[in-house]
């Protein structure tokens, strides 16, 4: 699964209460960060395929 969010610096706030709450969700995702374009900052949430874990 792959989760998304894309907002400004201005919506800094929403977007750590939106964190939390998938984290809370999905405890064991992986957080990236990237903010190459500006003026957005983007969060990717992933995680593990629970049904093939290792690609086989």
């Amino acid at each position: 699964m792959k989760v998304h969010i894309s907002y400004q610096p201005q919506e800094q706030e929403a977007a750590a209460a939106m964190i939390q709450a998938a984290r809370q969700i999905l405890p064991y995702a992986r957080l990236h960060r990237a903010d190459n374009k500006p003026p957005f900052i983007h969060l990717y949430l992933t995680t593990r395929n629970s049904v093939n874990p290792h690609g086989a």
